[in-house]
């Protein structure tokens, strides 16, 4: 038996509200814009496929995300991340076993970091097919989550809102930990002084 097969959707929909007038997506980060940073790094991850949820500015997104990555349009964007991590999951093959539910606007995270948490959710789920993978950093809860896909229609039931957090609230005799080396899993970039912040860490 292979391993099991991962697929990963990265949230890229929100409307960018607390940024103000511009979308972060399409600001600045390491000589590319921020989708792309976060593409590049998660398409290089030990994952089957990706899937990038598009809404807010969705044309002008897509047009700075290479075309051979999978996008899909999520039509009710503006009630929340839980729709946009169903519209992601009904994208995803049938066959695979797992959904990394990724944020776009987590700009310090590396390939190494997306392959340490799905290292331990491949080598868990061997175990328990029931594995959800969180990761910490300091006793700090992180993103990106790896949900079995067992989990997949309880996803898909989900009310409008923020995310699954309760389905993890719901599971935890199946939660697996993944301690982190380092704190990119909390970082992410919702208002300039967040932008600021964290492009100032990385020059």
């Amino acid at each position: 038996m292979g391993k099991p097969k991962l697929s990963a959707i990265l949230l890229a929909a929100g409307s960018s509200l607390r940024m103000g007038t511009v979308n972060k997506l399409l600001l600045p980060f390491q000589e590319q814009l921020i989708i792309q940073h976060l593409i590049q790094e998660l398409a290089a991850a030990k994952i089957d496929e990706l899937i990038v949820v598009l809404g807010h500015e969705d044309k002008i997104v897509k047009s700075n995300i290479p075309a051979n990555i999978h996008t899909v349009f999520n039509e009710q964007h503006r009630s929340g991340m839980t729709s946009s991590i169903q519209t992601g999951i009904k994208a995803t093959n049938n066959e695979h076993k797992g959904y990394m539910i990724c944020l776009a606007d987590q700009v310090l995270m590396q390939t190494t970091d997306y392959n340490q948490i799905i290292n331990e959710w491949q080598t868990k789920y061997a175990q328990d097919q029931k594995c959800i993978a969180l990761p910490f950093h300091n006793q700090q809860r992180g993103n990106p989550v790896i949900f079995s896909s067992c989990y997949k229609n309880e996803i898909l039931a989900q009310a409008p809102g923020n995310g699954c957090k309760a389905i993890v609230q719901k599971h935890k005799a199946h939660l697996h930990k993944v301690v982190m080396k380092n704190n990119h899993v909390l970082i992410d970039v919702d208002t300039p002084t967040d932008y600021n912040n964290t492009i100032s860490k990385k020059k």
